[in-house]
């Protein structure tokens, strides 16, 4: 048995794919949604109903995740499409969920330790890859070593992957990754929901911890092979639509007659099979007591994705606050990432569900909701409750009150220019601002060159050597992007939205540092070195060397001073 090599990207223009392939990926839990994907088609196309089987272990001191499925196996010319984000056209079905077969390899390019073994009629193979994510980045060839196929005669067909990685969620008990199991991937199945045709599989999970002296100590127990709506979790704290529907009828025909509220401590579960749609309805005070968040989950072939679906235009819009909504779709398509969809198909959403929330929400919501919350008019009146709710901002010197939430990047260009007009920040003025252009804001910064660091003083001096009227101030006119969550600038110069070498300045209220990305690094600027007022910090984009410096809005809240210092921790998630 000779060992031999399977290449996985080995051109620099492929490295710079798998890198654009790793950023297409957002969530935590995208491993974990790949691997029991890729599981879950394994043993559809085995065309069998029954006798499915798929185990999961997580082993927390290593850091180690295995998932087992008793599909069709893979033989090494398999490995080599799997390798290569590729898929067999001829092993699909209609159930199968993967249509790029990228995703076993992503979980591969992401991981620092990752075998896979299998076995494929009669035949086994065994492979493993080390560092992948590491040389991905420093422009080297990751790849797999790999066993030739041997004989494994009387071994009925099976893939075990094992992969650890600093990438990975870490779970701290099995009912964490049990829950995750079921709403973030393929175990989740959403087609059992609505009563579709689709095969049964047993799902077993693990969970590998340590005791005091040492000892590996294993919890285990099943996950059903069914997404985890709560309406079928919390079943007896649901009224469906259908018995309102039976209480109004009633004898004397009469419509309901309770108060306001009468079901505050209760949710509304709604079920459109036709439309595909399965939804619950509940005050704030009771979706977040059951831990419930508020939100549109799409499944597709029985897979929940995690794609953002906006709340189509509604009456009463606010009550979009106050649903789950669960809707599978078997037929949308997905880019690569998976998390985004095609304009029609967006469109056919939005259009379902609002036929869904106007035949079924507004007839009965406000029996769900005190008398102060939003009734059937009261979409405005919750916002503004909203809104009072959030934390205080509390920086002294400006009105604006409140803290930004994510996606409220025009909040952050407010506090800027509250700050300018206060003159808490001096130098800078907008000469052009747009939420259409590809950029934020237009700036010129304009400050005596006596103010500027020590270091930059004497660089600017310099490139006035040759003028023969020295200016008396520092002019620099360019592009200003504004973010909640300077994390989100980083994401979209990785995916190609924007260009650093084009921006001058980032306006963020925070900073995520746990979830620096990786060609990404952020460092403190030094005193002497600073050009703008109230930018402390810098963001490196590594492959160019181009730097942003950031200002962070949150440095001005009372007690919340962000001054660099030797502890300041940037390390990259």
């Amino acid at each position: 048995m000779t060992p031999d090599r399977i290449g996985i990207y080995k051109e620099a223009d492929l490295s710079q794919l798998a890198r654009d392939l790793i950023d297409s990926y957002h969530y935590e839990t995208d491993f974990l949604s790949e691997l029991l994907q890729n599981a879950v088609d394994a043993v559809r196309r085995t065309g069998r109903k029954t006798g499915n089987v798929i185990e999961v272990e997580f082993n927390a001191p290593q850091g180690l995740f295995t998932v087992y499925d008793n599909g069709t196996g893979m033989s090494r010319d398999d490995l080599a499409l799997f390798a290569l984000g590729r898929t067999d056209k001829r092993e699909t079905s209609i159930f199968q969920i993967g249509e790029k077969g990228v995703g076993g390899s992503y979980v591969l390019l992401i991981s620092d330790e990752f075998e896979v073994e299998s076995v494929k009629d009669g035949k086994q193979v065994r492979a493993v890859c080390k560092c992948a994510r590491d040389r991905v980045y420093n422009n080297e060839e990751p790849f797999l070593e790999s066993i030739v196929e041997t004989d494994a005669s009387g071994i009925k067909n099976f893939t075990r992957i094992r992969t650890r990685s600093t990438e990975f969620k870490s779970y701290k008990n099995l009912d964490e990754l049990i829950n995750d199991l079921r709403q973030f991937t393929a175990v989740g199945n959403t087609r059992k929901l609505f009563d579709e045709e689709d095969i049964e599989v047993g799902v077993y999970v693990s969970f590998v911890t340590k005791d005091e002296e040492g000892r590996e100590e294993k919890s285990s127990g099943g996950a059903e092979f069914c997404f985890m709506h709560p309406a079928i979790e919390y079943y007896d704290e649901a009224i469906t639509f259908e018995d309102l529907e039976l209480q109004e009828k009633g004898p004397s025909g009469k419509k309901l007659s309770y108060p306001d509220g009468y079901y505050k401590d209760k949710m509304l579960s709604i079920t459109d099979k036709d439309l595909h749609i399965m939804a619950v309805l509940a005050s704030e005070g009771k979706m977040k007591d059951l831990g419930i968040v508020p939100t549109i989950v799409l499944g597709v072939k029985g897979a929940p994705m995690p794609v953002e679906i906006r709340p189509p235009s509604t009456g009463y819009a606010g009550y979009w606050r106050n649903l789950f909504v669960l809707m599978n779709r078997d037929e949308v398509k997905l880019d690569a990432g998976r998390k985004s969809l095609a304009r029609a198909d967006k469109l056919a959403i939005n259009e379902d569900l609002r036929i869904f929330f106007n035949k079924y929400v507004v007839k009965y919501a406000r029996l769900f909701f005190e008398p102060r919350q939003a009734t059937l008019g009261g979409a405005v009146e919750q916002m503004l409750e909203q809104a009072k709710s959030k934390e205080d901002l509390f920086i002294p010197e400006i009105s604006f009150s409140k803290v930004p939430s994510r996606g409220e990047e025009l909040a952050v260009v407010a506090i800027f220019h509250e700050m300018i007009g206060s003159r808490v920040l001096t130098g800078y003025s907008t000469i052009a601002a747009s939420s259409d252009a590809q950029y934020d804001s237009i700036i010129r910064y304009t400050v005596p060159v006596s103010s500027l660091g020590d270091k930059a003083r004497t660089q600017v001096k310099e490139n006035f050597r040759k003028l023969k009227q020295k200016p008396d101030d520092y002019i620099q006119t360019g592009f200003v992007e504004f973010k909640v969550d300077a994390i989100e600038f980083m994401r979209d110069c990785d995916t190609g939205k924007k260009d650093p070498a084009e921006v001058m300045l980032l306006v963020a209220y925070d900073l995520s540092r746990g979830k620096i990305r990786r060609n990404w690094k952020v460092e403190p600027i030094p005193d002497d070195e600073r050009i703008f007022q109230g930018a402390k910090f810098r963001m490196v984009y590594q492959p160019s060397g181009r730097a942003v410096p950031i200002i962070l809005l949150r440095e001005w809240r009372h007690h919340e001073s962000l001054e660099p210092s030797e502890n300041t921790d940037w390390t990259p998630a």
